[in-house]
């Protein structure tokens, strides 16, 4: 009887704590929300006040959307965090509000860091700003050792597609060694070529039949190929 009810007891205590953690989540979240709303500057401080980790990827993890105005200069301590995670949300986060003034800060992650995780995310930072100021140092990451780090720099380059620098670039590692990046740059060449082609056949149509250039296919703000050779990067990342 005696060892039944100390089992019972470790259930009670475990299901306990279960539901504590789980209220300790929920309110870390409603908490930064209305601080997002009210007072960005006690939000800047509950972050930076945060010593423990597990603590710090909680509220880092949490954070959601930020709003414009929101001060990237909370996140930059955390660049130099020991715990990878924490690294990681901090430059996630950045990348949510960061301009063009942040490139280099990004980049420098992308150099210094030693985790394929946190650099990967720098890199996608820098590409979701879709800044032609960011070709010259995601060109640069093309030689990067890592693969997948690679991969993230070329599937921001290809908002650039049309650049001539750019198009360079790309061809330089088309006999990249992983066969992935291999995949992703000779696919990209092989359907610009196909549309190429295409558009100079219906160039054609239009002399003769006045019919109007089709161009290329389109789904919301990114071409068919773009988002063909994103599905190829994502699966590299998945493997």
């Amino acid at each position: 009887m005696a060892r039944l009810k100390a089992i019972a007891h470790g259930y009670e205590f475990l299901w306990s704590f279960r539901v504590k953690m789980i209220a300790q989540s929920t309110s870390v979240k409603t908490y930064i929300e209305h601080l997002k709303q009210s007072d960005l500057g006690r939000l800047y401080q509950f972050i930076s006040q945060k010593k423990d980790s597990k603590e710090l990827v909680e509220v880092l993890e949490n954070l959601g959307f930020l709003p414009e105005e929101f001060d990237v200069n909370v996140f930059l301590p955390f660049l130099k965090h020991q715990n990878d995670q924490v690294r990681f949300w901090a430059v996630k986060n950045m990348g949510k509000v960061a301009t063009e003034d942040w490139l280099r800060k990004l980049y420098e992650v992308v150099q210094e860091d030693e985790s394929s995780m946190v650099r990967r995310e720098a890199v996608s930072s820098m590409g979701r700003l879709r800044s032609p100021r960011a070709i010259t140092l995601l060109t640069r990451v093309l030689e990067d050792d890592d693969p997948k780090v690679v991969l993230q720099a070329i599937r921001g380059l290809l908002v650039f597609r049309n650049y001539p620098t750019v198009r360079k670039a790309l061809k330089q590692i088309s006999d990249h060694p992983n066969e992935m990046i291999q995949s992703v740059i000779r696919r990209e060449f092989r359907e610009v070529k196909s549309e190429n082609k295409q558009e100079q056949t219906n160039g054609k149509r239009e002399i003769y039949l006045r019919r109007p250039r089709t161009g290329h296919i389109r789904t919301g703000n990114h071409s068919k190929n773009e988002i063909d050779a994103s599905k190829l990067i994502e699966k590299a990342f998945h493997r």
